[in-house]
């Protein structure tokens, strides 16, 4: 029988792999410009910084553009410094706000399915732990 870790990795992939489709499906409705056709700026995107401790949070930027990479997606903008820069799309306004997060208000750091999953993983450690140290006394 497989064990904990392996049911723990496999809904965490599946739990990635949703807010991974989520995010590309929000970016392709909200983002996405036709290449074939003539581009009317009249709608100008603006997003928030939203990650605390980045030194731009709270500040609103026009977005310039938006690329996917490899694992990320990023929001490229000019900062006060007219620099062309760019953010993961995760530390922006643009990204989905996590209703846990927005409801708890800093009043919980862990989600409960979270703790309950880690203590099933501490559970599972603990056996092993337990396990081992009789294996050895055995010999």
């Amino acid at each position: 029988m497989p064990d904990v870790n392996f049911f723990l990795q496999r809904k965490l992939a599946r739990k990635y792999i949703q807010i991974l489709l989520i995010i590309q499906t929000f970016l392709q409705m909200h983002l996405r410009k036709l290449s074939n056709t003539h581009c009317v700026d009249d709608e100008e995107i603006v997003f928030e910084v939203t990650h605390p401790f980045h030194p731009l949070f709270k500040q609103k930027f026009k977005l310039i553009t938006y690329h996917r990479n490899w694992e990320s997606h990023r929001v490229h903008f000019y900062n006060n410094e007219n620099r062309f820069v760019s953010l993961p799309t995760s530390w922006t306004s643009l990204f989905p706000r996590d209703l846990f997060v927005e409801q708890s208000t800093g009043r919980s750091l862990f989600k409960v399915t979270d703790l309950l999953s880690l203590i099933q993983l501490i559970e599972t450690f603990d056996q092993d732990i337990h396990q081992t140290d009789s294996d050895h006394s055995e010999k």
